[in-house]
């Protein structure tokens, strides 16, 4: 445990997911099939990261952990509320405006249209899912994310919601509670899902199907609770490292997840040595941390402490910055997106010390 309460393994948890975001997003997306133009030089030579997509999905077990302990050290739903807002709109705001002036100004052959648009910075610093945005608006413009980064926000706001709402019903008993309620939902919905593409037991009518739709278009949590669910079950073991009840209860999350992702096919990859990767990495933190110590060096904890930033801002600019400069390296442009990556290291981590960490604390002076 570090100052500040932080549990130091958790910011190199988060670097690893972070790298594994960037990674992918500077290697191995932007190029043909996957998309009609290449934006790297390179091409797809070094298309090795496609595991990297799952960084958000372990992004959200550690959120699960988090979450979890920072409920146990609020005193009401509202602070709680406050303290989130708190920790996710000063970056929002500054990241998404920086995008929407990088673009404008630079981006003249239009690779990413969506990041010049005023709406979708307006959009993005809601927190809120542009589609129900759109829907509750009906603009003749629609808007969208300025970063298609931004839509693991939305997941994450709805776990606040409803992880705040069962904490403060029972705080004893959380853990469990929160385990019952989103296995049972995450199964119904994935029931209800199978039954509609493919009806078996059910035929439900089409006045069902629309409403369906409607309300879990709204709720993308329901695809992702899983791993969130996970998160909140190993801080209960972290506490716990007895309870027997919570690794079964691990367990059954790891399975329900293998089978959503899957359909327990394990002659892949990804996801299922992937995720295994992401559960072992938090067994060991709890039962044999100190081989994980590594985690804790300044690298992997500046990285981690300035993650949140880094997810914002490292897509649309970085791929630009590849898209415009990289085949000036010649045979060597592969290398130039690690130099990107340790600017965008840089910035995130100037906007922590000298913007997030002051606006935080006085904003947490002035309400609490």
């Amino acid at each position: 445990m570090g100052s500040e309460g932080r549990i130091k393994i958790l910011d190199g948890f988060r670097s690893l997911s972070i790298l594994a975001v960037v990674l992918l997003h500077y290697y191995s997306i932007w190029f043909p099939p996957k998309v009609s133009k290449s934006l790297y030089s390179y091409g797809s030579k070094f298309d090795y990261f496609s595991y990297g997509g799952y960084g958000v999905q372990f992004f959200f077990i550690i959120s699960g952990f988090v979450i979890a302990y920072t409920l146990t050290r609020t005193d009401s739903v509202f602070y709680f509320w406050i303290k989130r807002l708190i920790r996710l709109l000063p970056s929002i705001v500054l990241c998404s405006a920086i995008i929407l002036f990088v673009f404008v100004l630079f981006d003249s052959d239009l690779i990413f249209p969506k990041s010049h648009k005023l709406i979708n910075f307006l959009y993005s610093i809601t927190l809120i899912s542009p589609e129900i945005l759109n829907k509750l608006f009906s603009l003749r413009i629609q808007g969208d994310y300025i970063s298609m980064n931004f839509w693991s926000l939305w997941p994450e706001v709805q776990f606040y919601f409803l992880a705040g709402l069962i904490y403060y019903f029972n705080k004893s008993k959380f853990v469990i509670n929160f385990f019952v309620f989103v296995f049972a939902v995450t199964l119904v919905h994935n029931f209800i899902n199978n039954e509609i593409s493919s009806p078996y037991l059910f035929k439900f009518s089409e006045s069902f199907i629309y409403i369906y739709h409607r309300f879990t278009f709204i709720l993308s949590f329901l695809d992702f609770g899983a791993y969130f669910l996970l998160g909140v079950l190993f801080y209960g073991l972290y506490i716990n490292p007895e309870s027997k009840l919570l690794i079964f209860s691990i367990v059954l999350s790891v399975l329900l997840i293998f089978y959503l992702e899957n359909g327990f096919v394990f002659n892949t990859f990804l996801p299922t040595h992937t995720i295994l990767i992401m559960v072992a990495l938090f067994f060991i933190m709890i039962y044999r941390s100190h081989y994980l110590s590594f985690l804790s060096y300044s690298p992997f904890s500046i990285i981690g402490i300035s993650s949140y930033t880094l997810y914002l801002i490292h897509h649309e600019i970085g791929v630009l910055l590849i898209y415009k400069f990289s085949s000036l390296f010649g045979t060597l442009d592969f290398i130039f997106p690690i130099f990107v990556t340790i600017l965008m290291i840089g910035f995130s981590y100037f906007v922590y010390i000298f913007i997030e960490k002051p606006v935080s604390k006085f904003l947490y002076n002035k309400l609490f």
